[in-house]
């Protein structure tokens, strides 16, 4: 039996974005071999105009993604902490992919279209089986000239989103990109940029490293079975808050890769 991809249930952590009244619950990343599928979770603003911009991958090329890619900021600057030791993580959305827990085909959903599959998995755990493949061309992945396909891996069980293949395939984008940054390479899920020289950063000390890590995710349809425990789950100390719990209770989760050292076919899940 093949191991899953995994959906890590989160360990819950509160850093601010830049929007007003807005909380993302983001876990530093973990190393690993393989890539699981760990959710996130976030209380954000939506751009009502962003299906409406496009990309260009130009100069202006990070510029233009944050038109079309939903992001969340976490890390110690997202927080206000301004030190030497401080760090950015980011979570970019891909448009496009849905990650589905029905058995059936929604209808009237554009993109292309995965179950988590979580049979035979630890808790918190699952692959992506592959449910609808869009034959239309989107624009991230014209901008980016990639195909889907290539993160396709076929099984005996199935074709499923190798999150291996997934991750790779994101980091060596922006790694090909002038970034302007001394080194890009991959850190377990992400894509680690390192800033030298990050003028402005702690004012009186120039010469100072930046490292943001950032990493591409794919938004569920629903909390799984497994994070839906966090919800109604006994708390001392009322920590967090009732209300804020409710808030988070509505929000989306999303998938990232991450891998999980337990499992034999960690490069699929």
């Amino acid at each position: 039996m093949h191991e899953v991809n995994s959906l890590i249930l989160p360990y819950l952590q509160f850093h601010s974005i830049c929007d007003d009244d807005a909380e993302s619950i983001l876990k530093p990343s973990e190393p690993g071999k393989g890539l699981i599928w760990r959710l996130k979770y976030g209380i954000r603003k939506r751009d009502p105009d962003k299906q409406s911009q496009k990309l260009s991958l130009g100069p202006s090329a990070c510029k233009d993604l944050s038109k079309i890619l939903e992001q969340f900021h976490g890390g110690s600057t997202a927080e206000g902490t301004y030190t030497a030791e401080s760090d950015l993580d980011r979570m970019m959305v891909i448009p496009d992919i849905n990650v589905h827990t029905a058995q059936t085909v929604p209808e009237r959903v554009r993109g292309h279209i995965f179950l988590l599959d979580t049979s035979g998995s630890r808790p918190g755990f699952g692959r992506l089986r592959l449910m609808q493949l869009d034959n239309t061309e989107y624009q991230l992945f014209i901008g980016y000239n990639v195909n889907i396909r290539e993160m396709l891996q076929d099984t005996n069980d199935g074709t499923y989103l190798s999150s291996d293949k997934f991750s790779n395939v994101f980091v060596s984008i922006g790694g090909s990109m002038n970034l302007g940054v001394s080194s890009y390479y991959r850190h377990g899920p992400c894509a680690t940029a390192v800033h030298q020289n990050f003028h402005g950063y702690v004012m009186g000390k120039p010469g100072l490293t930046l490292e943001a890590d950032i990493v591409h995710a794919l938004q569920c349809d629903q909390w799984p079975v497994e994070a839906k425990e966090w919800i109604t789950r006994e708390r001392l100390h009322n920590w967090p808050p009732e209300k804020v719990v409710e808030k988070i209770s509505h929000q989306k989760c999303h998938a990232v890769p991450i891998g999980d050292a337990r499992s034999r076919l960690y490069s699929l899940e």
